[in-house]
């Protein structure tokens, strides 16, 4: 079916709203607040926790990337060109690896812990498929299949009914933008339910 100049605008800007509506650092800080608020016995400490892991997996990773892009080093907070990826994913896992120990040395949830390990590990795998293969992963698909295993884990079919459109959604978005292949939105996916699978087979 054709699309009119007028739809293909509504189209385009719908699926610009899922991108940052339902962008990674977004799901990233709704994960690790629900992975604590699971494994803490007070909102007290989930909202510490919480705090100290979205610091270090959320905070400065965007931090980094709005900082490049202040400083001209990427055109977007999407960091679309491939080749200047390799920065904001190294940085992504060593601050995720920070916070990892950090909490490890604090006492925190062992289930933060093993949280961190995954992500950390995630991210090293999609900066080499990036860097060495000159593939360019979907980070957005990736984190869309993190939140919607972790809801699926967490919530059970009413988390799974929700998170997993939502997921697909993403998905969808990130091809009509362009932004992606079907194939490396499909390799973000993959990646992302196979690290929640280690998450809950290690925690």
């Amino acid at each position: 079916m054709h699309e009119t100049a007028d739809t293909r605008r509504w189209v385009d800007t719908a699926a610009r709203i899922v991108s940052e509506a339902l962008a990674p650092a977004i799901i990233v800080t709704a994960v690790v607040a629900a992975v604590a608020w699971d494994s803490t016995d007070t909102a007290g400490q989930a909202v510490v926790w919480s705090a100290v892991c979205v610091l270090f997996s959320a905070v400065i990773p965007m931090g980094f990337v709005l900082g490049g892009v202040r400083a001209g080093r990427w055109e977007d907070h999407h960091v679309a060109d491939r080749a200047r990826r390799r920065w904001p994913l190294v940085v992504g896992a060593v601050s995720v690896g920070a916070g990892t120990v950090l909490v490890l040395a604090l006492g925190g949830p062992t289930d933060l812990v093993t949280l961190g390990v995954t992500m950390g590990a995630v991210l090293a795998v999609v900066w080499v498929v990036t860097d060495r293969w000159s593939w360019k992963v979907s980070v957005h698909a990736l984190a869309a299949a993190v939140g919607a295993s972790t809801a699926t884990a967490l919530g059970g079919w009413a988390g799974a009914l929700v998170a997993w459109p939502l997921a697909l959604l993403v998905g969808w978005s990130r091809v009509r933008l362009r932004a992606h292949t079907p194939g490396q939105v499909g390799v973000g996916a993959l990646l992302g339910a196979a690290a929640m699978a280690a998450f809950l087979l290690l925690r």
